[in-house]
């Protein structure tokens, strides 16, 4: 018996000592894996997402300075670029995920990605997040990196102190593309819910803000509460009024301010009276409220 089981014993360690450059070659792959590569690729699409992020921020900011050089020079007609065609156009999207810059449906997706508050707002999620085919834009590929990507925009977004210069408004579709399938909807109607009270928040505060003007002149403020500054175009001449900043009109004048939708100038009109008119924002974008004398 005892000779049965070191002969046995025997015969396995023969087979493992045939062996022993496979075990020797797995064990050091194992190793080389979870030491090197594993970390090695978490660098790498860390450092992709951080490109990404800075990338997107730099080309909505050229789209938006684009849109305010030509909405100068023809604001009667109010002619502008897209901003939306250039951050289609340039946005470097990762090829190997199922994304064809050149696909319409892809340019479909930007353009909402990208869409101006006040239209964003009067969009339902079931409109906003129709595609041609879903399957398409199913962003399986959600790693730290990916979240890294909307993290870094919204954070961009907090400190940049213009309204439209980052698209922190479509963080909602930003996070579905990131989040885990089948909670986009809910992360919508979080995001959608936060931004209303916000907005109505900031709304709130700047009306009760009460100064006596005593003149004819026209003046136009952005309240010191907002959280941002304020483009507008007044007789087409572009101003922008950061928080606490005025402007003051010569009393007779009868200009028309324009507000400012990242793209143009327009189509919001409003005609400005005596007085003192100040920028608040609700759930539906900006808007000018006069204060009472």
């Amino acid at each position: 018996m005892t000779q049965n089981c070191t002969q046995v014993i025997n015969d396995h360690m023969r087979r493992l000592r045939r062996l022993r450059i496979t075990l020797i070659a797995g064990v050091t792959f194992n190793l080389f894996w979870i030491g090197w590569w594993v970390p090695a690729r978490a660098r790498v699409e860390r450092e992709r997402s951080r490109i990404l992020a800075e990338e997107t921020v730099r080309v909505c900011r050229e789209a938006r300075q684009n849109a305010m050089g030509v909405g100068q020079s023809d604001a009667n007609e109010g002619a502008s670029s897209s901003a939306d065609d250039e951050l289609s156009a340039n946005l470097p999207l990762p090829k190997d995920r199922g994304w064809d810059i050149k696909s319409p449906d892809t340019a479909l997706l930007w353009s909402k990605l990208f869409m101006e508050p006040a239209q964003l707002a009067r969009i339902s999620d079931d409109e906003l997040f129709s595609f041609p085919d879903n399957r398409n834009y199913q962003y399986t590929y959600r790693t730290e990196g990916r979240m890294a990507i909307a993290d870094q925009l919204e954070l961009a977004s907090r400190s940049d102190d213009h309204f439209r210069d980052v698209p922190y408004v479509s963080l909602r579709l930003m996070n579905w593309l990131c989040s885990p399938h089948g909670s986009w909807k809910a992360t919508s109607q979080a995001w959608r819910q936060a931004a209303e009270s916000i907005s109505i928040e900031v709304a709130s505060r700047a009306s009760v803000h009460d100064i006596d003007v005593e003149s004819e002149d026209v003046t136009i403020r952005n309240d010191e509460l907002s959280p941002v500054a304020v483009s507008f175009l007044l007789d087409g001449e572009i101003v922008t009024l950061q928080p606490g900043e005025s402007r003051i009109v010569p009393a007779g004048s009868d200009y028309v301010v324009r507000f400012d939708r990242g793209d143009d100038f327009g189509p919001a009109l409003e005609s400005v009276s005596a007085g003192e008119h100040v920028f608040a924002v609700d759930e539906h974008g900006w808007r000018l409220e006069a204060r009472e004398r």
